[in-house]
């Protein structure tokens, strides 16, 4: 064998070998991508269900608050709320 066709199969293996690197960076960052997407996701969730409990906790205290005619109905509200 020539060293050209050395050159040619030492340069074909090479490329062969960064194609396959290549291909496997591809699926890696793939997977990473998959796997920061649901973990947003679930991070989304979880500020999506606060967000709610926190608004349904301040119209239970509008609600509250509207039927108060006092400062001391307003006490006597909030520390029913707290229970």
């Amino acid at each position: 064998m020539s060293s050209y066709e050395a050159l040619n199969k030492a340069s074909k293996t090479a490329q062969k070998q960064i194609s396959e690197t290549e291909e496997k960076i591809g699926e890696t960052t793939r997977q990473v991508q998959n796997e920061w997407a649901k973990a947003f996701e679930e991070m989304s969730r979880t500020v999506m269900s606060r967000v709610s409990a926190e608004m349904q906790s301040g119209v239970k205290l509008s609600q509250k608050l509207t039927t108060c005619h006092s400062p001391i109905d307003v006490v006597f509200s909030l520390s029913k709320m707290a229970d």
